[in-house]
């Protein structure tokens, strides 16, 4: 049975249990189109994300999710589904250690605040240049990234802080952060390979 349509002004925190992952499929298209807040931490859910995800597509009816906590799924490989989150503001995905691809956030055009942290997997930034909006970038411990990587945060026009620590040494020329305007916040802690930040 569906869950009931809560008041347009209530924020919807679903923090699940084991398998409530599985129960998106059963929540009311209303619901779902009204809810603002998922947090889905690792916690002791069964199975994968993208699983449950793939299986109704229901994220894709959450037009107005502001704040999406994936933290942990180390198995995440599939963000397909943001693509309709056009109203998404705050995204955690830190530790997804298996997540590549992020040109569903290409849609994100709303995003203020994500969290890459320790997403080993990351090298192509290119689809976050369609997020203008977004003002704080954690790409901490992303061994991965390296120069060619971050000319694509040129279209990050409001981007405020950006955390690098822990590249090692992938990184040594940061000179094309000097294409983001707003930048006031660098974080370059643990970056072996960086000498010159002028």
């Amino acid at each position: 049975e569906a869950l009931p349509l809560p008041a347009r002004d209530e924020v919807v925190r679903l923090l699940p249990p084991e398998d409530a992952l599985h129960a998106l499929p059963f929540v009311s298209k209303g619901t779902l189109a009204a809810l603002e807040e998922l947090h889905l931490p690792i916690g002791r859910l069964k199975g994968s994300i993208e699983e449950a995800v793939r299986q109704a597509h229901a994220l894709r009816r959450a037009y107005e999710l502001g704040t999406l906590d994936l933290s942990e799924r180390r198995h995440l490989t599939d963000m397909s589904a943001l693509a309709g989150c056009a109203a998404l503001h705050t995204l955690s995905l830190s530790k997804c250690q298996s997540l590549t691809d992020l040109s569903a956030l290409a849609g994100c055009v709303r995003l203020h605040t994500l969290d890459l942290s320790r997403c080993g997997g990351v090298t192509d930034l290119s689809p976050l240049a369609s997020c203008a909006t977004l003002h704080t970038l954690n790409l901490s411990y992303c061994f991965r990234l390296s120069d060619a990587d971050l000319p694509a945060l040129a279209g990050c026009a409001m981007l405020h802080i950006l955390e690098l620590r822990g590249s090692r040494r992938g990184l040594t020329d940061v000179s094309a952060l000097s294409l983001c305007p707003s930048l006031h916040t660098l974080n370059l802690r643990s970056c072996k390979g960086v000498e010159d930040v002028t």
